[in-house]
């Protein structure tokens, strides 16, 4: 996984791209990004009589944006077109007692 990975970002840094910037042609392109994390608290319950319990709080949250965009050129170097961003996000919360 980390070659494909090491080779897919090697591709994108050194061969070069070329772009048309004429009029009548189209103009596609866009990003990505995702993201997921998980983080834990522990902290004591500082009430009687239960100072021996250990609630803590577990969260999972998962990322995920698209920004796709279009246009067209209606004249050399000079395109109209449309930019969307695309977002989802999904975030879990558990609540627990340890032992």
């Amino acid at each position: 996984m980390k070659k494909i990975l090491l080779l897919f970002v090697f591709m994108t840094i050194i061969l070069p791209i070329y772009a048309q910037l004429e009029k009548k042609t189209w103009l596609l392109g866009g990003s990505g990004s995702f993201g997921s994390s998980v983080s834990t608290l522990t902290y004591y319950n500082p009430l009687p009589p239960s100072t021996t319990d250990r609630p803590y709080q577990k969260s999972n949250v998962f990322n995920l944006n698209l920004t796709p965009s279009f246009g067209y050129f209606l004249f050399d170097k000079f395109a109209l077109g449309l930019k969307s961003t695309i977002m989802f996000t999904k975030s879990e919360v558990f609540n627990q007692m340890l032992p």
